[in-house]
Formats: structure tokens, C-alpha cells, sequence
């Protein structure tokens, strides 16, 4: 059959000499062309993970803004000793050179109002999370999601305690970031199609999603295999999630902590379709296939 092959002009024998040579070029070329597209896909995660950390930076900035104030304000007597009518003109001039924060409460430690940034002081802010934490461990604490007390909006709240020289609790300061904040911080960044950007706290209440959902709004449960993903991880990672849209997307995920020891007060989530991701490698992958077929 191998001299059948062979026989007849020498421009037939020629071209199956050189299709018979070049085979093994074929499958090398071949092989190159499926481990580009699965490094096409591998680089695609890590823009997904660098665009989930630039997110949590922005958010961790806001933090430590917010931790810095509350500690430097007690160093001000009259916050100290929770003097009401001077402590309400320091925070509202304190609100005033921090707009991004949506308001700044002075309170008792049994959660009284002393003084607020908010029209209405009649409510006790004992209960949150975040006042009985930073009661508990003295330092500056994160809370969770969290319709407000004294103007029922959705905030993420912050406390930090007023001590005296002994370390007793004088008082209770209080800030929070509206929640609506987060969509003017990401209308004016570019996504492609069917991409999103979500954070959830602690306790995995989503807290923020752009664009925004109707199949997951504010204040509701994101979804459990994406929580359980973040939670069981390190600082980040990269899992898939089919979403309450129904698109199969590939999601990145970075965990905010105050310190590296402390367990994560925040995760943000970035996702891009898997149809798309897997498409762009696709299309990297015949290109480079047809530059060294072409050579």
C-alpha cells in the first residue's frame, strides 16, 4: 500500500513526502495551540483577580480613612467627655471634609445618642453588631449590613470606642457608607458584557452588585456555593458560579480584613461569562495556530 502511495508523478510523490514530514510539525503546532488557549484563560483569571483586588483596595482605603478619624476624634475633649452641642459641630464639620461617609454618631455606651450628623437622635445603637464588637474588644470594628436606626437606609456601618486612661469605655463613635455609594464608584468603570461586581459581609448579605438586579438585590443572601467559595479561601481566588441570571460566569474573589489574623469583614466578587472568557482563548488559540501553519 506504502508503494501505491509513492507511484505515479514525482509532484504527487513530492507532496506526500513533504504531507508526511510536516505531520509531526502539525501536532506540535496543534499542542501549542490548545496550551495557548489554556494560558489565554489562565491570564484572563489573573486580570479578573487584579481587577478584584483594585476593588478592595478602593474599599480598604475607605476603611482606614474611616478607622483614622474615629480614633483621632476622642483625642477632642469635648468628644471625650461628651459634651453634645460642641461634639455635634465637630462632627458635622468632620462629615463635611468626609462626604463619602453618610453619617457620624457620638453615643453612650449603653447606646444613647449624644450627638449626631443625623436629623433624628431617638433611637438606642446598642444592639448592632459592630458597637457590641468594638465594646467588647476596644479597638475600631467593621459591622455588617444594616438598615440605620436613625434614618432607615442601607449602610455599612463602623465603631470605635472612647476610652479614658484606663482603658474604660467613655463613649461609642459611630460611622457608615450608604450603600447607594457603591454604584456611583462603578458607573464609571467599563465591564464587558454580562460582567458584574458584587461584595457581600461577613455573613455573606450582599451589599452591593453593579449593575445592579432584581434577582439579587441589596440586602439579600448572594449565593451560597459563591460565599462558601470566598470563605474557604485565602486573601483571593477564582471559582465558577452559575447566577440567579442563569450565566455560568468565572468569579474572582478577594477577602478585606483589618489585620491578617482577623477573620474577613468584606468579600468583593468580580465575574466575566464564561462563554466570553473561553471565546477569547478560542480565538487566540486559531490565531496562533494559523500564524505557524502559515509559516
Amino acid at each position: 500500500m506504502g508503494r501505491g502511495l509513492l507511484q505515479g508523478s514525482i509532484r504527487k510523490k513530492l507532496a506526500i513526502l513533504f504531507l508526511a514530514s510536516a505531520l509531526p510539525a502539525f501536532a506540535v503546532i496543534f499542542l501549542y495551540g490548545l496550551q495557548s488557549r489554556e494560558a489565554s484563560i489562565a491570564r484572563s483569571e489573573e486580570e479578573l483577580l487584579r481587577f478584584a483586588a483594585h476593588v478592595a483596595a478602593i474599599q480598604e482605603k475607605t476603611t482606614l480613612s474611616i478607622k483614622g478619624l474615629l480614633e483621632n476624634l476622642p483625642m477632642l475633649p469635648e468628644i471625650r467627655h461628651g459634651f453634645a452641642p460642641a461634639s455635634k459641630q465637630i462632627l458635622d464639620r468632620a462629615l463635611k471634609t468626609n462626604p463619602y461617609i453618610g453619617a457620624i454618631t457620638l453615643a453612650k455606651p449603653d447606646g444613647r445618642v449624644i450627638a449626631t450628623t443625623r436629623q433624628h437622635a431617638a433611637a438606642n445603637l446598642a444592639g448592632s453588631k459592630h458597637f457590641q464588637d468594638a465594646l467588647a474588644s476596644r479597638r475600631f470594628s467593621p459591622g455588617e449590613y444594616l438598615i440605620g436606626r436613625l434614618e432607615p437606609i442601607p449602610l455599612f456601618p463602623f465603631a470605635c470606642p472612647v476610652l479614658d486612661d484606663h482603658g474604660r469605655v467613655l463613649g461609642m463613635l459611630l460611622a457608615s457608607i450608604p450603600l447607594e455609594n457603591f454604584d456611583t464608584l462603578f458607573e464609571s468603570m467599563q465591564f464587558p458584557t454580562g460582567s458584574f461586581i458584587g461584595g457581600c459581609d461577613h455573613a455573606g448579605t450582599r451589599i452591593f452588585r453593579y449593575p445592579a438586579t432584581s434577582a439579587g438585590p441589596i440586602g439579600t443572601p448572594i449565593r451560597q456555593p459563591k460565599y462558601r467559595a470566598a470563605r474557604s479561601g485565602g486573601i483571593d481566588g477564582v471559582d465558577t458560579d452559575v447566577g440567579t441570571d442563569g450565566i455560568e460566569r468565572i468569579v474572582a474573589f478577594r477577602n478585606l480584613r483589618l489585620d491578617p489574623d482577623s477573620p474577613a469583614y468584606m468579600s468583593v466578587f468580580v465575574g466575566a461569562p464564561k462563554s466570553e472568557v473561553h471565546a477569547a482563548a478560542q480565538r487566540e488559540m486559531l490565531r496562533n495556530m494559523g500564524i505557524f501553519l502559515s509559516a
